[in-house]
């Protein structure tokens, strides 16, 4: 919009708690010296919210330092998160049909050059049940195995959905700007959606989701 940088970011340091100011991000090379397990493993707040909302955080500290790499990490997980908790799957739908999460439930992954998490985020009037449940799903495939047809699917959905991004001015500029705040490019990550193989994704998955990197985090009604 038509305002002075310098200004806003006076006005963001003003209104900011002191502690929120002045920190830099750790560097990319500096991620190894990040610990693989969370602070708190559970955090809640009150506020006025009329049934309770959680996020579910998976910590991650396995990032690459190339750009590209970091974009293949990306598809990986995207197309893993399909797999596990699409809305058109086994795990969504008994949530939902036995009314313990509201339709709403999202999930996604986040990578950048200083931090990544997978989450999953929703309203639910137990979300600790739900923390264990979705514990309990992904050990149930875990033990079972990803499965080869689930990955097709789900692949062609992420693909799909690249697509439709650019039906969107608002998409297009946020997303074009989050690949260049990361040295990426936009354009290239259909062709890195497209090579990511299953065994790429059952590799990724092997490493995934283990104890002391997950976080629960609720807002509970006042």
């Amino acid at each position: 919009g038509d305002l002075d940088a310098h200004h806003v970011i006076d006005v963001v340091c003003d209104h900011l708690p002191e502690h929120f100011v002045g920190s830099a991000a750790t560097k990319a090379n500096d991620n190894d010296k990040e610990s693989p397990t969370v602070f708190r493993e559970y955090v809640e707040i009150k506020m006025p919210v009329s049934k309770p909302i959680f996020n579910i955080g998976f910590k991650d500290t396995d990032i690459p330092t190339d750009p590209v790499e970091r974009q293949r990490k990306d598809a990986m997980m995207a197309i893993l998160n399909e797999m596990l908790f699409s809305r058109s799957g086994e795990f969504y739908s008994s949530l939902f049909e036995q009314d313990l999460i509201s339709p709403a439930m999202s999930y996604g992954y986040t990578i950048s050059e200083t931090f990544a998490y997978n989450s999953i985020a929703g309203e639910a009037d137990d979300p600790k049940l739900i923390l264990e449940m979705t514990l309990a799903h992904i050990e149930k495939v875990r033990a079972s195995g990803l499965d080869p047809s689930e990955f097709e699917r789900a692949k062609k959905v992420m693909y799909s959905e690249f697509i439709r991004l650019f039906d969107s001015t608002e998409n297009i500029a946020n997303t074009v700007f989050s690949f260049f705040s990361e040295d990426a490019e936009l354009f290239e990550y259909a062709d890195i959606l497209a090579k990511v193989t299953f065994e790429d994704v059952v590799l990724c998955f092997d490493k995934f989701f283990r104890d002391g990197t997950i976080c629960l985090s609720v807002v509970a009604p006042i």
